[in-house]
């Protein structure tokens, strides 16, 4: 766990996820975005290269997932983030695969979910797991044992 100092503000990076007091998710997103744009541009260089079932490969492992990771956090975020940042990104990558401009029609033609369905199938898994697996959050908590001897 890493701590920073941005703006006055105190945040930690956990898990890669950033975390700040207030809990805003801004500095995250624009981390989350500008890495995705990133990988993206890296990938227009190849467009003309690969083929189309490559091309939707490449951009699930090195965009989607990056838009997916501890994506059920994201439940309570405000529409502006969703809706106008992670889902251009979205658009932006499915735009990579077809080789023209893309909206959120063309993601569903390529069977991905938009975004606030993604995020809404995660936290619907995460809920899945807990009411089926028995052990499920066992794993999750810390053993605290009992002291051995009194001081």
């Amino acid at each position: 766990m890493t701590s920073r100092n941005t703006d006055c503000k105190q945040s930690w990076k956990v898990l890669g996820v950033e975390f700040n007091k207030r809990l805003k998710w801004n500095a995250h997103m624009e981390e989350v975005i500008k890495s995705s744009y990133s990988n993206l541009a890296c990938l227009w260089r190849l467009k003309q290269f690969a083929l189309f079932s490559l091309r939707k490969q490449l951009a699930k492992l090195l965009v989607l997932s990056k838009l997916d990771y501890c994506n059920c956090l994201y439940g309570s975020l405000p529409n502006y983030l969703v809706f106008k940042r992670l889902q251009k990104v979205q658009n932006a990558t499915a735009g990579f695969v077809t080789g023209n401009f893309a909206k959120v029609n063309d993601a569903i033609s390529l069977e991905w979910l938009p975004i606030k369905e993604r995020i809404e199938f995660s936290i619907g898994k995460l809920a899945y797991s807990a009411l089926q697996d028995d052990k499920w959050p066992g794993y999750l908590l810390l053993q605290v044992k009992k002291a051995t001897r009194v001081l």
